[in-house]
């Protein structure tokens, strides 16, 4: 509840409680997480995490809301997800010069000027689904990781999945 009062937009406020609510759900009736033998911490990034009383993290968890969606995975290893409301931004190509690296622009901005809108929000939604993974977010430079959408060849890049099926969003998750 702390957390939520530091939104200022009652929907946003909304949303994460109902985010989080859901998350507890998934936790306590899908998982049987206990909560007298767990603990809730988070990463020195703030990521959080779940551990028993040994310190064992027995499941990974990651959420994300935005828009009128809230996405959360779960899994062995650490997960991170992201979901993005597309709308249209004033700045384009100062917000992808700050973001993604110059193959990235490439793709997001083919003709200079005139901005990809489905690939600038595919490749934000998987890039920070790759750093929510990672547990640093957009503290960690988005520009150290690359992402290439159209190789056939072998990728040095994370793994990230997405979805372009959700109407007026963007949906990325990584294992």
């Amino acid at each position: 509840l702390d957390r939520a009062g530091r939104f200022k937009h009652d929907g946003a406020k909304q949303l994460f409680v109902m985010a989080h609510a859901a998350l507890h759900l998934l936790l306590k009736n899908r998982f049987e997480i206990n909560y007298a033998d767990f603990t809730f911490s988070e990463t020195e990034h703030h990521k959080p995490f779940i551990s028993d009383k040994a310190g064992v993290k027995p499941l990974e968890y990651n959420l994300t809301h935005g828009g009128q969606w809230i996405a959360i995975i779960t899994g062995t290893q650490s997960v991170g997800i992201d979901v993005e409301g597309k709308k249209n931004l004033k700045d384009f190509e100062g917000i992808s010069r700050i973001v993604y690296t110059e193959l990235e622009n490439k793709s997001v901005i083919p003709n200079k000027g005139n901005p990809d809108m489905e690939k600038f929000y595919r490749h934000w939604s998987c890039k920070e689904a790759f750093l929510k993974a990672e547990g640093t977010g957009f503290m960690q430079d988005p520009k150290g990781i690359e992402l290439n959408f159209n190789s056939h060849e072998e990728q040095q890049s994370p793994m990230v999945w997405w979805a372009d099926d959700i109407p007026g969003h963007s949906l990325a998750w990584t294992e």
